[in-house]
């Protein structure tokens, strides 16, 4: 896909719902704002996070699951894979920003979905 996230091992320890679905790990949180597709043992849908509650008990599915993988590409897509081959994948919007992930830890960054395709990083790298 493109570029690797590093928080492969990290456990989902929250789901949010609002008018959004908010992914939380250890050291990050996927804010998922548009349309996405969420894959589990059950198959594939396309969920819209402002009417997510028919799936809320599948997407809760993710707590406690670990990382195996997360991967953005430049031209505006995430996907995130956990154990038991749980997958959200979520692609650009022309219209709103699809999704902003925040990490924390030794190198803190924001990576936003912007409108249209493509992805702004914001790296907060502190100089040695």
């Amino acid at each position: 896909m493109g570029s690797v996230v590093d928080i492969i091992g990290d456990t989902v320890t929250q789901v949010r719902f609002d008018y959004a679905v908010t992914i939380v790990t250890e050291r990050s949180m996927l804010r998922i704002q548009t349309d996405f597709e969420f894959a589990d043992q059950e198959g594939t849908r396309t969920i819209d996070p402002e009417s997510s509650r028919p799936f809320a008990t599948r997407i809760l599915g993710a707590l406690y699951r670990p990382v195996e993988s997360c991967t953005y590409a430049e031209g505006g897509s995430i996907a995130v894979v956990l154990a038991g081959g749980l997958t959200i994948t979520v692609n650009p919007s022309p219209d709103f920003e699809a999704w902003n992930f925040s990490i924390s830890g030794d190198r803190p960054r924001l990576l936003v979905s912007m409108i249209g395709g493509g992805v702004a990083v914001w790296d907060e790298t502190k100089p040695s």
